[in-house]
């Protein structure tokens, strides 16, 4: 099964507590006025181990309350006795209301890069952190929330990770097959080890490999590289397979695509009334075949959609709709002359082709309207101009 929804842990994968776990533990120490403070690097250095601790009891943050719990078991385990009960629990308000508030979350790298491009491929994103109502704040509160379509959080859903509970859950509620989840997380044993096991695909990114990944897991240090990884997959699942010599030529004449590279060659160099000229035969001659009752030619849908998926657009991605719908989003006198050709800086620019002087002085009388369409197809909110080029 191809992958259709990439699910995401939060904490070290999209966002990290600033300037880290250690360092707030070292201002509420401060804060209760102790003298002898160890090194933030030192706090940090046991976090993994005060997790596993807490898990050990039973706790998890399968509730607001119970949140709230797991991470005063958690951070007793880090502070490990060094200052009084009193202390400790003021130490603990201090760093859990620390991380409802902004400043105190940064993004990891490449994180907006590596959404915007996974997103371009027609998947759909989802979060599955264990965490409470002040990840969903983190997640707005750095603009990357709409990026999501759903957030599961373990205080809202009931389940925690690494329990596989928490993957049949978003499955069944995103109505898909073990085997079409994708997870992305930094930890091995709450993240990569049980998406594997429950059957899952997984990707495994962290800044340093503290271990060797399980078989066939990539690693990766940022998330930078996840997206050509998923691309990779996605495209791998579907064989080319040579269409007729009508579909061909197909090809060579649809709008919006680059450089037609996979057409034959005599068909790439062609200027815009060839191609029409082109497309109008092959619709002559389609219609001819079918009142003589002739089978071919066989269905060009398949091999459309294999050209697409091997060029990295997608059926749901925003290019595209727009490759598909270009005839209805610009004029029909200007849409046979111009074609859409790449989305560039962070999809904000849309730059179509135009080799008429006349009709790219006519398209500038029509950029408004038609980036008003733009805008109004799903994920096209971020354009915000049109850049026409010879």
């Amino acid at each position: 099964m191809l992958p259709s929804v990439v699910s995401f842990d939060l904490t070290g994968t999209l966002l990290k507590p600033f300037p880290s776990l250690g360092a707030l533990c070292v201002e509420a120490m401060r804060a209760q006025g102790i003298a002898e403070i160890p090194p933030a690097a030192e706090f940090d250095a046991r976090r993994t181990q005060a997790r596993l601790a807490a898990q050990a009891k039973g706790d998890a943050p399968v509730s607001e309350a119970r949140s709230r719990r797991y991470w005063r078991d958690m951070l007793w385990e880090i502070f490990a006795g060094r200052c009084s009960n009193a202390q400790f629990d003021r130490a603990v308000a201090f760093i859990y209301d620390a991380l409802s508030r902004p400043e105190h979350w940064a993004m990891m790298p490449a994180v907006v890069p590596a959404l915007e491009a996974i997103r371009f491929l027609g998947v759909r994103l989802v979060v599955l952190s264990n965490g409470d109502s002040r990840w969903r704040k983190a997640l707005a509160d750095k603009k990357i929330l709409p990026f999501f379509d759903r957030v599961f959080l373990s205080s809202e859903t009931g389940f925690a990770k690494p329990s596989e509970a928490a993957f049949d859950n978003l499955c069944r509620e995103m109505k898909i097959e073990r085997g079409e989840l994708l997870h992305v997380g930094d930890t091995l044993g709450e993240d990569i080890v049980p998406a594997v096991s429950f059957g899952a695909r997984a990707v495994w990114v962290a800044p340093r490999a503290t271990a060797l990944p399980p078989e066939n897991v990539p690693y990766f240090e940022t998330l930078a590289d996840v997206p050509a990884r998923i691309r990779g997959l996605l495209v791998s699942g579907f064989a080319w397979k040579k269409p007729p010599r009508s579909a061909q030529n197909l090809f060579a004449s649809l709008r919006g695509l680059p450089p037609q590279d996979l057409a034959p060659r005599k068909y790439r160099e062609l200027d815009r009334e060839k191609e029409v000229r082109i497309s109008s035969k092959f619709v002559r001659e389609s219609e001819e075949r079918r009142e003589r009752g002739d089978d071919e030619p066989r269905d060009v849908a398949p091999f459309f959609e294999k050209l697409l998926r091997s060029r990295g657009f997608f059926e749901h991605s925003l290019q595209a709709r727009i490759l598909r719908d270009w005839a209805e989003l610009v004029p029909a006198r200007l849409a046979e002359r111009t074609s859409p050709l790449a989305l560039e800086d962070s999809f904000s620019r849309l730059k179509v082709h135009c080799a008429n002087a006349v009709v790219r002085a006519e398209f500038e009388f029509e950029k408004t309207a038609v980036l008003r369409r733009l805008r109004a197809l799903p994920g096209g909110e971020k354009i915000r101009s049109l850049v026409l080029v010879v």
